[in-house]
């Protein structure tokens, strides 16, 4: 993925969630910098874990207005829920 289709996704998922942050309710750019979280972090145990199409995919990734509220998202504590989301995102692109 080249860095036009990069931005183009990150638009889509900041559209996706309306611009606001999917933590505290606010717009994403009330400190200016707007960031996505990932639910299931990007590290190299869950890559090994979940897989690289999992981690990377839009549905792991929510609109977030700082770093407090990204660091708030991720769920990989939670087993059953990020089982959860890897399943769903499972599902999701054998539709595709």
């Amino acid at each position: 993925m080249n860095n036009l289709e990069k931005q183009d996704e990150r638009n889509e998922i900041f559209r996706r969630d309306r611009w606001m942050c999917q933590n505290c309710g606010r717009h994403v750019m009330i400190h200016g910098t707007p960031q996505l979280a990932h639910l299931i972090a990007n590290t190299k145990a869950n890559r090994k874990k979940f897989g690289n199409c999992v981690i990377d995919h839009p549905l792991n990734r929510v609109a977030t207005c700082c770093l407090y509220c990204n660091g708030r998202m991720n769920i990989g504590n939670n087993p059953v829920k990020a089982n959860e989301l890897a399943d769903k995102i499972r599902d999701e692109l054998l539709k595709e």
